[in-house]
């Protein structure tokens, strides 16, 4: 393997909390289907795909699933992507025999990474080739949870390729840049394919919006903070009674002291 990558995760609980909501249904599919290989296309350019599949396999892999995160954006190549700054090849030098393995370790436990490669020759081509079905079979014999990155389905045919390869099939879309028309493109597309179809994820929905179909969406996040309040409002409190104690304690030593002193003044006379 190469060297080991480093996966970014959000750090918003209100973003974790969403993707928890997918866990729970890819898990369900695991449960009741024994699913294991998931694909998430987006609907348009730039809706966020590759930031939602990144944190559902790390979501994945800290419940303590074997996961494998498969980038198949193959059309961008490495150098445009921060992923793959520290790593010399990827799925597309796996499938022109230029690498023996593709897969990279990361800094999750329980996740490992294949990143798109350089970029050599067709992306339809390679994906194509008896070589992407061979990974495509080992990687759901390995791992417990496969995770497919694509690019946009509306966009290039990629993700057509490997549709039936795949459990199931996720589309993501973006508030206010998804159009409804290229939502439903992107459905027809994967219409042959519709008993893996799972549904969309819908990002970049600003607070009031979310607020609005996500009730008590901050109800653990406010419970929390209301927990450390009164945790620090208990440790200033034993603080503040110490400080306190202290001070009662200093006065009285004082006047025992000039007690002591009153006392030996009357003795010298």
């Amino acid at each position: 393997m190469q060297s080991i990558v480093n996966i970014y995760q959000s750090d918003s609980q209100i973003v974790r909390d969403a993707i928890d909501k997918v866990v729970v249904q890819v898990y369900r599919k695991k449960r009741e289907h024994n699913h294991i290989s998931f694909m998430l296309t987006g609907c348009s350019a730039g809706c966020g795909t590759t930031y939602t599949a990144i944190n559902l396999a790390v979501a994945l892999a800290n419940a303590g699933w074997s996961t494998v995160l498969v980038d198949c954006d193959i059309r961008k190549g490495m150098v445009y992507k921060r992923l793959n700054e520290d790593v010399d090849f990827g799925l597309s030098d796996y499938l022109v025999d230029l690498c023996d393995s593709p897969v990279v370790e990361t800094n999750h436990e329980n996740l490992h990474y294949i990143p798109c490669g350089r970029n050599e020759g067709s992306p339809v081509r390679l994906l194509c080739t008896k070589e992407m079905e061979k990974l495509t079979k080992e990687l759901s014999e390995k791992y417990d949870f496969v995770i497919y990155d694509f690019p946009s389905i509306d966009i290039v045919p990629d993700a057509g390729i490997i549709a039936s390869a795949v459990d199931d099939i996720i589309l993501v879309a973006a508030v206010n840049e998804t159009g409804r028309k290229q939502l439903e493109e992107a459905k027809n597309k994967i219409k042959s394919y519709g008993d893996k179809y799972m549904g969309v994820i819908v990002n970049k929905l600003d607070m009031p919006e979310y607020k609005h179909y996500v009730k008590d969406y901050d109800y653990f996040v406010k419970n929390e903070l209301n927990k450390r309040h009164f945790q620090n409002l208990k440790k200033a409190k034993e603080k503040s009674e110490m400080l306190m104690r202290k001070s009662s304690d200093e006065q009285t030593s004082s006047f025992q002291t000039s007690k002591l002193q009153t006392k030996t003044d009357e003795d010298e006379k």
